[in-house]
Order: structure tokens, then C-alpha cells, then sequence
């Protein structure tokens, strides 16, 4: 059964714009699958006033599988480029469906797009279809003209740059954890999407010989003005919002536990560097940030197992200037850390 070109549904919109960032380089193992988007193609994006639950979403018509009953890290790249007028609105989507298309899952990242800009978009996460029904997992598109009340257009790059991708195959283990409510980071350091995870003991030895993959996404949205949609900047003690920009420090953090509770800390704190400060005006106001890296098995202590189980916590470390303006770490799958194999 084909999917249609088109469709319109309710919208899982991030809106992002400029920013000042440190790239996120990512590789392909050899064990990834690959969809690749073929052709560059321009795509009428709809007008500024379209509410939320009927913007359009572009099928972009690229997909990867995942069998029944198995696991998989799906991660995604939208490359998009000549945003007429000016300013475009972008969401991508990966959107997983049943063998009779319901939808099951998704992740969901974007930014505001300007013309003669060619961006980049990550999405990724893990995905888990049910024992009943292989997931197909599409990568989907929305696009929205914020430069007037008007349809626009922009081009979706093709000639693989655009693609969708199972990165590694079967994932035999994994633990995934989303930020429980919105939290906004005045100054003091804030732990997003944190959770205690427990590797099983059958898992453990891979571990201590390859180590422990992790990943990181954060999204915020800073504060500027008293008229804000988001409630936590105008909960007293009001938010900083007189500036214009946010500077956001993440930082993806691992600590080890000798107990399930995690109440006694096993050694040091594992990082993937040092914070790293991201410059988010208030014209962005949204913005996604993505982390990934690798605890070596030098950094974890088999004496902390737990009956052959070992037990950590992640998070991601997150910082605000005092002179520059509040933000609020989203909730849901847009805040996420995982631990895998």
C-alpha cells in the first residue's frame, strides 16, 4: 500500500534560527542502512497564519524498516536551502508506522531556515517495533513561510545529502530516558533528561570491553519578553528576558553507581569534554542541541556491579549566564539522553 505525497496532520513543530554553535560531526559504521533522498526538489511551504494541527506534512517518501520485535537507532538528516522569501520554518520528522500505518513513534527536530542559507537538521532516537508488526520509519518534512501571510517555497537538497539511516543494525540493548516536565535554568546548573539506568548482566560484559555508547538532545527555548507562550518564563521569580540572546552550556555526564538507588557514586564523573556554551538569540528562540559520546571501559569499575549488573546515570549538565537571558529545557521526547551497545 503507497503512502500519499501529502498529508496534513497535527503539527510536532521545534521552530529554531541562527545560532552560534560548535558543529556535531557524525560517522556511519559499516553496518549502517542508508535512504537516501535522490533528487533536489523545491517544496511550496504554507502561509505564516496556518494553525498548528493543519500544517502540511511533505512526505519526503525515504524510509528505513525496522523487523518486528527488534530494536534500532534511526537517526536522519534534512538538508534544506533557498528559503523564499526569506525565513522558512522547518520540521523533521521521523515518523515510524505500523504494517497498517498507524502511527507508533516518532522524534521530531527543526529550525527556522534563511534564504541562502543551506542547513543541516539531526533527528534520531531508538525505536523498538512491537513482536506483532515490523515499524517502516519515513522521514517526514513541515515548512512554514514566516516571512509573510503567504506560501513560500524552499529546496530539500538531494544527491544523498538528505537522508534517513539505520545506523547500527540490531540494537541488542538499550535505555532511553525524556525530560519529565519543562524546567527553566535561570543560573544554577540544571540535570536534563536525567535517570538512573541499569545495564543487565548479560549486557555488562560488552561493556566493560567496548564501553558505553551515549547520546544527548536537548532542547530550550529562551525567554525574551512578558508576552511569552511559555508559562515557566513568567512564573515568579520572573525570568531574565531583557537581553537578547541566551548562552546555553551543555554538557553530557555519566556517573556510576554501586546500588540500584543510585545513592553511592562509584568513581568519577564521565564527560564527553568540556561544557560547551551555545549562543541562542531571541529571534531563535527555540533551538535544538545534540551530544554524543563513548564512557571507555576505563572509566567504569566492574567492583560497582550489583550481582553482575552495573548501574548509572545520565544527564545532561546545563548552564545559563547570569547576563544574559533565562531559558527552559523542554519536555518529552524533545529532551532525551540514551545509553547503548
Amino acid at each position: 500500500m503507497s503512502l500519499p505525497a501529502r498529508r496534513t496532520v497535527a503539527a510536532f513543530l521545534i521552530v529554531l534560527g541562527n545560532v552560534v554553535v560548535l558543529p556535531l560531526i557524525t560517522a556511519s559504521p559499516a553496518s549502517a542502512t542508508t535512504t537516501a533522498y535522490a533528487a533536489t526538489k523545491t517544496w511550496t511551504t504554507d502561509k505564516s497564519s496556518t494553525p498548528s494541527a493543519t500544517k502540511t506534512t511533505d512526505e519526503l517518501l525515504i524510509s528505513v524498516t525496522i523487523p518486528a520485535g527488534q530494536s534500532r537507532y534511526i537517526s536522519s538528516k534534512l538538508v534544506v536551502d533557498k528559503s523564499l522569501p526569506n525565513v522558512t520554518e522547518v520540521s523533521a520528522i521521523i515518523n515510524c508506522r505500523l504494517s497498517d500505518l498507524t502511527e507508533a513513534a516518532r522524534s521530531v527536530s527543526g529550525q527556522n531556515v534563511l534564504s541562502g542559507v543551506t542547513t543541516t537538521i539531526l533527528t534520531r532516537g531508538f525505536f523498538t517495533a512491537p513482536a506483532s508488526s515490523a515499524y517502516t520509519c519515513w522521514l517526514d518534512a513541515q515548512f512554514v513561510n514566516h516571512s509573510a501571510d503567504s506560501p513560500g517555497s524552499i529546496e530539500v537538497v538531494g544527491s544523498g545529502s538528505t537522508y534517513i539511516q539505520d545506523v547500527e543494525g540490531n540494537v541488542p540493548w538499550y535505555s532511553q530516558t525524556w525530560q519529565s516536565t519543562k524546567t527553566r535554568v535561570d543560573t544554577s546548573d540544571q540535570a536534563a533528561a536525567s535517570g538512573i539506568i541499569e545495564v543487565p548482566a548479560s549486557t555488562m560484559a560488552t561493556v566493560m570491553s567496548s564501553g558505553l555508547n551515549v547520546i544527548g538532545d536537548e532542547n530550550v527555548t529562551v525567554c525574551y519578553n512578558t508576552t511569552n507562550e511559555e508559562a515557566e518564563c513568567l512564573a515568579p521569580p520572573g525570568a531574565r528576558q531583557s537581553a537578547a540572546l541566551a548562552l546555553v552550556g551543555v554538557q553530557l555526564v555519566v556517573q556510576q553507581y554501586a546500588d540500584p538507588a543510585g545513592l553511592v557514586a562509584c568513581g568519577p564523573q564521565w564527560t564527553n569534554g568540556g561544557l560547551i556554551g551555545y549562543t541562542v538569540s531571541t529571534t531563535v528562540h527555540h533551538y535544538k542541541i545534540n551530544t554524543s559520546g563513548t564512557m571507555p571501559p576505563s572509566s567504569i569499575n566492574p567492583l560497582c556491579e550489583v550481582a553482575g549488573a552495573g548501574y548509572f546515570e545520565m544527564w545532561l549538565r546545563t548552564t545559563a549566564n547570569a547576563n544574559d537571558n533565562s531559558f527552559v529545557i523542554e519536555n518529552n521526547n524533545e529532551t532525551v539522553t540514551a545509553a547503548f551497545i
